[in-house]
């Protein structure tokens, strides 16, 4: 830390927003305030560092948040931050406010930033995982990550009962972008049926088979209800007829290709495929539902607060020891303090390895196979620096952790289709 005047911290969220994120907030406060700094609440993210907008923080500023989704510090996307010409502006507003440190909260995408911030700008940063998504590879844990697991179980529960009145299916499309680890835990903790993420290799044809027949089987065998829990990955990533909207179509598939179907039946199916009006035995009446959002909105879980709040107050510790371009972390349930640019090489060469296969198989859609190109130009920039040595335990490191989902995946499906 520098400057004799009053040192400041600066405080900002960034990205999407995630469950605990105050409380995180709430936590970089009262222990700047403890250790007698001051500190400044920068408002949307990196546009606030870039526009100046901004305000001392006080005790009072943070009664009553802890308890609250979304952030107080609100968010936006800032294009201009990415520049050189918009970080040296950034640079020159936090040393006008006399901010000597940052604590950036946000996901891969802020980490980057931060990074990028302290290295080029000398603006000493340390980040806070927050994201529902939990796709840091070097952590085990992400702020948001629980809240939102315990909000989509909730409605997946809701929908179930439903579900079983009506003797229906819900397909439930879950967040997580690129990561399928809401989708596999929350199916698992949802009873559903059939669980579908990129991490276990997709393939349409296959995969909406596989589901039909199995469900079908289950609705013989005198199931009522119904739950397939569709990773959100899976339509924005993967190339299909369909798009966004694969997961909204397995559920007509389900709904249109179950039962029992004589020939008289079909020829009046025929004339009107979307008629449910038709009765067939064994028939599985299916709705979809994407989630979407609101997951984000959740009430922060006991988890997500105490998590986000031990991860503030490290974050002031190692600012005023010094540290730099750190983010801290969970590891086999202790935080830990890891380098930044490690961090997003293990997330990089993660992403690599798993669209790897996909990739080779022209399966990607055009966004995502430019975005799978771009891992590889990251990754380098990233792990610039690092010995082979180093880069091989980062690949084993990254293989390992995907290998792990993929055992949980090989597990749920002992008691999923």
């Amino acid at each position: 830390m520098v400057s004799e005047r009053k040192k400041r911290i600066g405080v900002l969220t960034s990205g999407g927003d995630a469950p605990g994120m105050n409380a995180a907030i709430r936590a970089v406060v009262l222990a700047t305030r403890k250790a007698g700094y001051e500190v400044m609440g920068i408002y949307e993210g990196y546009k606030g560092l870039v526009y100046d907008n901004m305000k001392l923080m006080y005790e009072n500023d943070v009664d009553n948040i802890i308890d609250k989704s979304g952030t107080i510090l609100y968010s936006d996307r800032c294009d201009e931050f990415s520049t050189h010409e918009g970080m040296v502006k950034a640079a020159e507003v936090c040393r006008k406010n006399n901010i000597c440190g940052l604590v950036v909260i946000g996901g891969d995408g802020t980490l980057s930033g931060a990074t990028e911030f302290s290295m080029t700008q000398g603006i000493p940063c340390i980040g806070i995982p927050g994201t529902i998504d939990n796709d840091l590879v070097v952590s085990d844990y992400t702020v948001g990550y629980d809240t939102a697991m315990n909000t989509i179980i909730s409605m997946a529960d809701n929908c179930r009962y439903t579900c079983n009145s009506h003797r229906r299916c819900e397909v439930i499309e879950v967040m997580g972008r690129g990561a399928g680890d809401i989708a596999l835990y929350t199916g698992i903790a949802s009873g559903a049926q059939v669980i579908l993420t990129k991490e276990v290799f997709f393939e349409k044809e296959k995969a909406f088979a596989d589901t039909i027949a199995y469900l079908d089987e289950l609705r013989r065998g005198g199931k009522r209800n119904f739950t397939v829990i569709v990773a959100e990955g899976i339509p924005l990533d993967i190339k299909s007829e369909y798009k966004s909207e694969l997961a909204a179509q397995l559920a007509k598939d389900i709904d249109y290709y179950t039962g029992d179907i004589d020939p008289e039946t079909e020829a009046r199916r025929g004339a009107d495929p979307d008629n449910r009006k038709i009765y067939r035995p064994n028939h599985i009446e299916t709705k979809f539902v994407r989630l979407a959002h609101i997951v984000r909105g959740g009430i922060p879980t006991l988890r997500d607060r105490v998590t986000a709040s031990r991860m503030g107050v490290m974050a002031v510790e190692l600012l005023n020891a010094g540290e730099n371009d750190k983010v801290i972390c969970e590891q086999d349930g202790k935080l830990t303090a890891v380098d930044i640019k490690y961090a997003i090489s293990a997330d990089k060469i993660y992403k690599i390895m798993l669209n790897k296969k996909y990739y080779e198989a022209g399966m990607l859609n055009e966004g995502s196979e430019k975005d799978y190109l771009k891992y590889h130009k990251k990754y380098e920039t990233f792990s610039a620096g690092m010995s082979d040595t180093d880069k091989k335990n980062l690949a084993a490191y990254a293989e390992r952790k995907l290998a792990e989902f993929r055992e949980v995946a090989a597990e749920a499906s002992k008691i999923t289709g």
